[in-house]
């Protein structure tokens, strides 16, 4: 009986289940730019890494472009500081090395130590102290292992250096064209188009492989055909933005090498993939026409559900940085480095974390180690529903690139990164298996909350985004569930989003509440019954806490 009962209940689950499929390509050893690699090759960059000043390394514009190049050390530095960059047009980046024994270091050859790296910023944050100032942590450690010769080490270094993962190989790109393929001709429970859907109301025409302009393409009022959309991370204004003065301009042809990088990279991979058209709000929504924004806005989650294909910059903090990359497979790699008898020896670096904190301090509990931290674009309110929506997700992270679509399971969800409960096949129009009221009601309930507590610790340049920015899943699980949206809060199960609290309380949203009580900011238009008359993060009582008949549901007024 109890087997029976087991069988009963995964049958009536819905099939909400994804597959991430892993399709990065190895291609050469990770290559080290001039500075990382002079570091500790000579006494007398030893004796500067191991200065009061430290081992001048390189301005933030060099970093950026040595990570997106390749060189490992570079790409990790940049990774972790970017954050602090954001605004901060320009700076310079030092070594300063630390011997883990605390004795006097020896300079003319590294021994055992773990090298800091320190950046000063022209525009420095004031309020941090040296202490506090964010560090991340390399160690740098000697090999006792000899080569007598140059094309020994290099041979050496072939066989057993990290390699690079270049996010731009054609090797990566066709393995989507071919997964993407599979999935339309074979993935039984993956949705497809039996007529491709009506195009939005603008794209843009991305041309052939080459070509030096893209056009802004405006659809006719039944137009379909098959096309692409890009969700990113803006980061700040967008350098080329479609505007009541540049529609014209942009549909006669836009200089592709004026646009932002990750609109670049989209464009390219398209391409590739052999795709007409591509969808990204910067250009194909008029940006100061609050008109075209309200009714686009309106029909982004209709968008991103109907794209054939949606590409994610996960790993970019800001539209500029792109997101096709070569990037280091691991965080370990390693130096060469010439003996004073003309020999060569190996040094072994290794990201050790990133933190505030002096890791000595801390030996025995290492809380500076780094976990696998959310990407940039996991932070973004507006990325949720382009996340979820989706049919098909190409997504490029820090150092991976992924392939999810409805079918099969998930893999493991990295430590630390919450993600919201996939949404129902029936958005598709898919069927899924009949379930009885109160299965259905429980499922509704546990997908909403889990995108409401998801989507609230995320971040939105706007304060009047917050209910536009999740307004698209709202729609279309409106007509999946057949039920109606209040002010965030669903009519037939009214009484379990009722039970909400605010948890977290930090520093921006104490500031966010003492701006409402000044009369800075106005408050949110929400009754204050709902989560979203408060900026902050929420989480729900389970179902355990909470009494609820199932089959009457309360009663709201609209």
């Amino acid at each position: 009986m109890a087997g029976k009962r087991r069988r009963t209940e995964l049958a009536t689950k819905p099939r909400i289940h994804q597959k991430r499929i892993k399709l990065n390509p190895l291609n050469d050893i990770v290559r080290l730019c001039d500075r990382c690699a002079r570091m500790v090759n000579g006494s007398n960059e030893l004796k500067s890494l191991m200065s009061p000043v430290g081992y001048s390394h390189s301005s933030k514009v060099e970093l950026f472009a040595n990570a997106r190049n390749g060189c490992p050390i570079c790409y990790w530095i940049h990774h972790y500081l970017r954050h602090m960059w954001i605004n901060t047009p320009s700076g310079q980046v030092y070594f300063h090395a630390l011997n883990s024994s605390r004795s006097a270091p020896k300079p003319s050859r590294p021994n055992r130590l773990v090298a800091t790296i320190h950046p000063l910023l022209d525009q420095d944050i004031d309020f941090l102290t040296d202490l506090e100032m964010p560090k991340i942590y390399f160690s740098i450690s000697s090999r006792p292992k000899g080569f007598n010769t140059a094309a020994r080490l290099e041979s050496y270094l072939q066989k057993s250096q990290t390699k690079i993962i270049d996010m731009s190989n054609s090797e990566a790109i066709q393995r989507a064209r071919i997964q993407l393929k599979e999935c339309q001709t074979s993935h039984r429970k993956c949705p497809r188009n039996r007529a491709a859907p009506a195009l939005p109301t603008r794209v843009l025409d991305v041309g052939l492989s080459g070509d030096p302009l893209i056009k802004l393409h405006i659809s006719g009022r039944q137009q379909h055909g098959e096309f692409l959309a890009l969700s990113y991370c803006w980061g700040g204004s967008q350098k080329c933005q479609t505007t009541e003065d540049t529609i014209d301009e942009h549909s006669d042809g836009i200089v592709l090498q004026d646009l932002s990088l990750s609109i670049q990279d989209a464009v390219e991979v398209t391409r590739q993939l052999g795709f007409q058209y591509l969808w990204v709000d910067a250009l194909c929504i008029i940006q100061d026409s609050k008109e075209d924004k309200d009714a686009e806005i309106s029909l982004m989650g209709a968008i991103y559900k109907n794209a054939t294909l949606v590409f994610a910059a996960s790993n970019a903090i800001n539209a500029e940085e792109g997101f096709l990359r070569r990037v280091p497979a691991a965080k370990h790699f390693k130096l060469p480095y010439e003996l004073s008898d003309g020999n060569f020896a190996l040094v072994d670096v290794s990201l050790m974390g990133a933190s505030f904190e002096d890791p000595f301090k801390h030996r025995a509990k290492r809380p500076f180690l780094l976990s696998r931290e959310r990407e940039p674009l996991d932070n973004r309110g507006w990325a949720l529903q382009e996340g979820l929506l989706p049919r098909r997700l190409l997504s490029w992270g820090t150092n991976e690139m992924t392939w999810k679509c409805p079918s099969e399971a998930i893999t493991k969800v990295p430590n630390g990164v919450n993600t919201s409960k996939p949404l129902p096949l029936s958005i598709f129009n898919k069927v899924e298996k009949e379930q009885n009221e109160a299965n259905l009601q429980r499922d509704q309930i546990n997908t909403w909350h889990s995108i409401v507590e998801d989507y609230t610790r995320r971040e939105l340049s706007k304060r009047s985004d917050y209910e536009p920015a999740i307004s698209g899943i709202a729609s279309e699980l409106a007509i999946c569930w057949n039920d109606k949206c209040l002010a965030g809060m669903w009519r037939r199960t009214l009484v379990a989003n009722l039970a909400w609290r605010v948890v977290d309380i930090d520093l921006l949203w104490a500031i966010e509440q003492s701006s409402i009580e000044k009369g800075r900011y106005p408050p949110l238009e929400a009754p204050s019954w709902s989560w979203l008359s408060k900026l902050a993060k929420v989480s729900f009582f389970t179902m355990t806490d909470i009494k609820m008949e199932f089959g009457r549901p309360p009663v709201a007024s609209s």
